[in-house]
């Protein structure tokens, strides 16, 4: 797919999503800051792409989301990547059908908001900024959907891509 950066972006309902086989997080807020909800589908073990897109849809019923926002997969250890890259095609081609568009964001970007390297350090930053207490190791993915939000609020987006 091809990206091309973005300048300005504002929309009504916000959905961010931080995809991964074990545990996907989704951010669901308003361009004024408000988070409206924040989770990640529970239980344990690898998820088929049939319930992250009926997760999806749920998100797109409910909360009609007007903008749409992924992290990158990390494409270091590619047997990984290659089935996170199936179910973001996957779940693409469903906001590319309702005519929503679709942004990607580096998770480096993303640590940069609060100058951090790590994902334990991001997830310390994130809930001391919002003032959650919360466990790392149950609350991680919905943390990292979380930080893609705010970096989209933030006023430093533009290394936002238009998935095109």
């Amino acid at each position: 797919m091809k990206t091309k950066k973005v300048t300005e972006v504002r929309s009504g309902v916000i959905l961010a999503i931080d995809l991964s086989k074990k545990k996907p997080g989704f951010c669901i807020g308003d361009d004024k800051g408000k988070i409206l909800k924040c989770f990640s589908l529970p239980g344990e073990g690898k998820y088929k792409a049939k319930v992250i897109l009926k997760a999806v849809e749920e998100i797109l019923e409910e909360f009609k989301p007007e903008l749409v926002i992924f992290e990158e997969v990390f494409q270091r250890f590619i047997k990984a990547a290659s089935k996170l890259l199936i179910y973001k095609g996957l779940v693409y081609n469903v906001f590319l059908r309702h005519d929503i568009p679709t942004y990607e964001l580096s998770n480096r970007t993303a640590k940069a908001l609060f100058g951090v390297k790590t994902k334990e350090e991001v997830f310390a930053k994130v809930t001391s900024y919002l003032n959650l207490k919360l466990d790392f190791e149950e609350f991680n993915d919905e943390v990292d959907a979380i930080l893609l939000y705010m970096v989209f609020l933030d006023s430093r987006y533009t290394n936002l891509k238009l998935i095109d």
